[in-house]
C-alpha cells in the first residue's frame, strides 16, 4: 500500500517558488530534489490517487543510489515485487546480461520491481513534509491559486523554438 498523500495548505500555495505540474516519476523527483534544496515547492497532480496502470516500474540502479543519497531507499525497497541482477538476452537464445557489467563500480548491481504508486506515494510525502513546501491532489478537492506566473516554452517546430 502507498503512503498517503499530502495535501497543500494555502499558505504553501501562495508562497511556493516553483510549482511543478505533475506528480509522476519525473516531477515527484524534480519536487523532492528542489525541496531539498530550500526551494518552496508546490507539487501539483491532478489524479485523485495514484493507483493506476504505469509504463514501467522497474528502479535501475542510478536511481536506486539516488533513492540511498535521498535516505528513501528502505522505505521504496520495502515495497519490492522482484530483483534481478541480469537482464534478459536480447536476441532469441542468448545468455542473460550481468547488470554489474553494464554499470560497473554501481553502488546497487540489480534492476528492481516496485509499484509505482508506492514509489510516487513515498516521493510525494517526502516532499510535502520539506519546509515551506507541499502537493496538492484533487482527491484532497484540488486547490486555488491566487496569482501565478507563467513562463511559456515554444514548442519545437514553432517559431522562436530552437
Amino acid at each position: 500500500m502507498a503512503e498517503s498523500l499530502v495535501t497543500d495548505t494555502s499558505p504553501v500555495a501562495e508562497r511556493a517558488d516553483c510549482c511543478i505540474v505533475g506528480g509522476g516519476p519525473a516531477g515527484a523527483f524534480l519536487g523532492l530534489l528542489l525541496a531539498r534544496a530550500g526551494v518552496r515547492v508546490l507539487l501539483l497532480e491532478e489524479r485523485r490517487d495514484l493507483a493506476r496502470q504505469f509504463r514501467g516500474e522497474t528502479v535501475a540502479p542510478p536511481t536506486l543510489a539516488l533513492l540511498e543519497d535521498l535516505g528513501l531507499l528502505d522505505r521504496v525497497l520495502a515495497h519490492a515485487r522482484s530483483r534481478s541482477d541480469r537482464l534478459p538476452g536480447y536476441a532469441p537464445g542468448a545468455p542473460p546480461v550481468p547488470i554489474d557489467g553494464l554499470a560497473p563500480g554501481t553502488r546497487h548491481p540489480y534492476l528492481t520491481n516496485v509499484p509505482q504508486e508506492a514509489l510516487l506515494g513515498i516521493l510525494h510525502a517526502a516532499t510535502a513534509t520539506a519546509p515551506g513546501s507541499g502537493c496538492c491532489t484533487r482527491r484532497h478537492g484540488g486547490c486555488r491559486l491566487r496569482q501565478t506566473r507563467c513562463v511559456t516554452l515554444p514548442r519545437p517546430g514553432v517559431e522562436g523554438a530552437s
